[in-house]
């Protein structure tokens, strides 16, 4: 009983995870249109303008596919949501060790600067990323219950 109850605790944080940042995407995307010049410096990603929507339409599809398709409990829902998941944890940890790189190289200047501080948080998010791809790949070659 008390596996099962973690097991549905786990479930809840890993897809609210996912809504949060398929609805973040959808956000960015929306900014992206209605400023033309919008800087979308997500993790390796760096842009400016419609040319971000290459990367956070396709992703937004993806998440919202994938979650409707967990949601009528479909195998491909937890695939696409496992695409989605490694896509983001390979992009993060991208900027992870770009920022790890700074850090180790003039880690005076990084945080004389302030720009340290943004590392635990970038740390925490690969960390929600990787949990969910952990997640996903276990449902994708599983049944559901």
């Amino acid at each position: 009983m008390v596996k099962r109850l973690s097991l549905m605790l786990w479930q809840s944080v890993v897809l609210l995870w996912t809504v949060f940042t398929v609805v973040t995407l959808a956000v960015i995307s929306v900014l992206i249109l209605r400023v033309p010049h919008f800087p979308l410096g997500i993790t390796f990603v760096s842009t400016r303008g419609l040319g971000g929507l290459w990367i956070t339409v396709p992703g937004f599809v993806l998440g919202i596919a994938g979650l409707c398709l967990t949601l009528f409990r479909r195998i491909s829902g937890a695939r696409y949501l496992l695409l989605y998941s490694a896509f983001w944890t390979a992009s993060t940890s991208c900027g992870v060790f770009e920022k790890l790189h700074t850090v180790i190289h003039q880690p005076l200047h990084v945080c004389l600067t302030g720009t340290c501080a943004t590392l635990p948080v970038t740390l925490a998010i690969l960390a929600a990323f990787v949990l969910c791809t952990v997640w996903f790949w276990r449902k994708s070659f599983a049944r559901f219950a």
